[in-house]
């Protein structure tokens, strides 16, 4: 159990626009619910996720000797996973 401490991580997106982005995804596979907490919860994953995307390619940008991030500095770091398959 969290302590009582514990703050929620600040979201960066709003949370009704990412409501509305998963639900649009999600409506191609089908009629799907989702509650609240697990919307929450997808998006603080997906948001650290994201912050991890781009504190590695601000490294690849830095180790490059530049200070604008670029496309291939993202995508390096995570050329070798298999998200790919997972898109038709």
């Amino acid at each position: 159990m969290p302590e009582k401490d514990t703050k929620a991580p600040e979201l960066v997106i709003p949370p009704f626009r990412f409501q509305r982005l998963v639900r649009e995804i999600v409506s191609e596979l089908g009629d799907y619910r989702f509650r609240s907490d697990a919307l929450k919860a997808l998006q603080i994953g997906a948001e650290d996720f994201m912050k991890e995307v781009m504190q590695e390619g601000n490294v690849n940008c830095e180790a490059s000797g530049r200070n604008t991030l670029f496309p291939e500095d993202i995508q390096v770091p995570y050329c070798g996973l298999a998200l790919v398959d997972l898109w038709p």
